[in-house]
């Protein structure tokens, strides 16, 4: 650092220089002495004093010369002393500031690569948000304005990421200015931050001479380049040339029109084909109960484990009963004297009516005790409903499971006061067993998904996270009775057995819904339909191994197959894969693949014998073991499937086995190139 630091260098010098002034004039504050060659000496201020012919004034003045000029001497001695001291000091102090700089600068990149980790982490939860927000716009349950939120937050943290990039640029660049990289020629030269000297650039832009090697050199380079020019265009041309040479007007591979176009067909067979409307939805438990207390107590009990299956009316928890005991026991003892003292009243009761009738009594007390009789009566039908409440009452100091379902987490602790006003409750109960998957479908297919409702039930399959298995099959159990507004979708409510547990309640999960079926639907793979200027077609094998361009009308298709509804017949062989040289009118040479198949490095080298034809080995596989040759030339690609079109055909089903006797070989179809 101390030798790249411009400051440090110029302060340095400066120091040099002061310190060769002071040896100067510590030079001239004393005599200069110098030993002759002779062995004698020799001084400027005694010189007189050995030369016989000098004078004694010339003695005197050169012997108090000196003494003059010693307080001038002395003075510029004294002040060169005290400018080295000071430049010492600025040197010093330029070096401690070079260390703070340093440590500055590595304070500030430690901070900003803190801030700018920050910036990474909010960065990556904008990113996570926004794509949520657009999975849950796309099943319906958000809306444009929270996904334009979420973009608009995501666009601030990229804004926020940057400056904090900037910032730790920065910092890194005041680093190499305190370590004295910045003076550097070389890391003027990398870094854009510097442009090079006028100088510099002269001599950089400066004409050199060259030399004749390199003009050779030169020469040579350029005439290398112009023949391959040349050779690439005669070669260009004699492609160009050769099908005029040999006959010209042939189709098939490369231009030959000797040679067969390998391909791969296959037989249109007639199957059902079932309709599928596929949507995106998320799980929700048909019922979800949180369970509270009803009465206020010392939570004595929890009888049941997190994540436990309970049944209905099983106790989950108890609360201390004394308090409500005790009232139930008052309201029995309350009853009891009410008892008792109903049957005293009813005795004498009695007693008033026999006197009435004798006439040895009032009358009107006998119907006064009758009243008194019937008010006690009354007075136990209430005590009968204290008992009662008392003891619904002692019976809420059990928590019981009002449904059927899986524990949540448990929300009180054991030894707790719970209230029956508390909101969280004591555990989540949530039923797995059935479960209801919600879906949304565009609302161009609600008239399609009524029609097929009211034929009967239509069935529901939910795929799990690969999206081709299916992992449970349910029905509809109801249409929602408006479309959102904000998204254009319908929703549904699908309900599943669940039974092995794989759907959980929050889950987004992609479904299909069954709306119909094709019935004897002409089916092909969806690799044998092809797309051209006019529309959809096939290419349809005929006599002598010659296709013809057929269009077709597709009603419906998949990655797998494609429902054809005019165009072909099962009587017909279409082309599945080898489109690449295909054209109409050419013979091609049908290949199997009866083996599972295997995908190549690159395409295969085509070899040919002097005369034109396929060599003994390529030909020979054609016929027999023709089935891997074919594959990988001329770049062929394989795997590739078209997808369905329009939200209006709606989905295919899983691709059937192909029909006996079909000529195509091997599982999935050959997609197009």
């Amino acid at each position: 650092m101390l030798t790249q630091r411009p400051d440090i260098r110029r302060q340095e010098a400066q120091l040099a220089s002061a310190t060769a002034n002071v040896g100067s004039a510590r030079a001239q504050f004393f005599p200069s002495i110098q030993l002759t060659g002779t062995g004698g000496y020799q001084s400027q201020a005694l010189v007189s004093l050995f030369q016989p012919h000098a004078a004694f004034f010339n003695l005197v003045g050169s012997m108090t010369q000196p003494i003059f000029d010693g307080g001038r001497i002395l003075g510029n001695f004294e002040y060169t002393k005290a400018k080295q001291d000071e430049l010492l000091q600025t040197y010093r102090k330029t070096v401690v500031q070079s260390f703070t700089d340093v440590d500055n600068a590595l304070v500030a990149i430690r901070e900003t690569t803190r801030r700018l980790q920050l910036q990474r982490d909010v960065l990556s939860s904008s990113r996570r948000a926004f794509d949520l927000a657009e999975q849950q716009l796309k099943a319906g349950t958000a809306d444009i304005v929270t996904v334009l939120n979420t973009q608009l937050t995501l666009f601030q943290a990229e804004d926020a990421y940057s400056q904090a990039q900037l910032a730790r640029l920065l910092a890194i660049v005041s680093l190499y200015q305190a370590l004295g990289a910045a003076g550097n020629r070389r890391w003027k030269d990398r870094s854009m931050l510097f442009k090079p000297d006028s100088t510099d650039d002269e001599k950089r832009t400066a004409p050199r001479k060259r030399s004749l090697l390199s003009r050779l050199l030169g020469r040579m380079v350029s005439l290398l380049i112009t023949l391959v020019i040349l050779g690439g265009l005669g070669y260009l041309g004699w492609l160009a040339f050769q099908p005029k040479q040999n006959g010209g007007g042939g189709r098939g591979a490369n231009g030959r029109p000797d040679l067969p176009v390998p391909v791969l067909a296959a037989t249109p067979h007639v199957q059902d084909v079932p309709v599928y409307l596929d949507g995106v939805g998320s799980v929700k438990a048909l019922n979800t109960v949180t369970v509270r207390s009803q009465v206020d107590g010392k939570l004595l009990k929890v009888n049941f484990v997190e994540g436990q299956d309970v049944k209905k009316d099983d106790v989950l928890g108890e609360i201390d009963p004394a308090i409500y005991q005790a009232q139930y026991d008052q309201a029995v003892a309350t009853k009891a004297k009410d008892e008792a003292l109903l049957a005293n009243q009813k005795i004498d009761l009695a007693r008033y009516e026999q006197l009435a009738a004798s006439n040895a009594g009032s009358k009107q007390q006998a119907d006064t005790q009758r009243a008194l009789v019937a008010q006690q009566e009354a007075i136990i039908k209430a005590d009968q409903a204290q008992i009662d409440n008392a003891r619904t009452t002692l019976g809420y100091t059990k928590i019981v499971a009002p449904i059927a379902g899986r524990a949540g987490l448990r929300q009180v602790d054991q030894g707790n006061i719970i209230h029956a006003a508390d909101t969280t409750g004591l555990v989540i109960l949530t039923q797995l067993r059935p479960i209801a998957v919600w879906f949304s479908l565009p609302q161009q297919q609600i008239m399609r998904v009524n029609a097929a409702a009211a034929k009967g039930q239509l069935a529901v399959d939910v795929f799990g996270n690969d999206g081709v298995t299916v992992i449970d099959a349910g029905k509809l159990t109801g249409i929602d009775n408006q479309v959102d507004p904000t998204t254009g979708t319908l929703k549904l409510k699908a309900e599943f057995p669940n039974a092995s547990y794989q759907l959980w309640p929050g889950q987004f999960v992609n479904v299909r819904l069954k709306v119909e079926t094709l019935p004897q639907a002409i089916v092909v793979p969806t690799s044998a339909v092809q797309r051209g200027p006019a529309g959809t077609f096939s290419y349809v094998i005929g006599e002598g191994d010659i296709v013809t361009a057929k269009p077709v009308t597709v009603t419906q298709q998949n990655e797998h197959e494609a429902v054809i509804a005019s165009g072909l017949t099962t009587s017909d062989r279409v082309v599945t894969t080898g489109f690449a040289n295909l054209a109409d009118g050419a013979k091609v040479v049908v290949g199997k693949d009866d083996g599972p198949p295997a995908a190549d490095l690159a395409p295969r080298k085509r070899s040919r014998n002097p005369d034109g034809k396929r060599g003994a080995g390529q030909g020979e596989g054609q016929g027999k073991d023709g089935k891997k040759d074919w594959q990988g030339k001329d770049g062929e690609h394989r795997g590739r499937h078209e997808h369905s079109e329009g939200d209006q055909k709606g989905q295919t089903g899983p691709a059937p086995a192909p029909a006996a006797g079909g000529e195509q070989s091997g599982g999935a179809p050959k997609a197009q190139p």
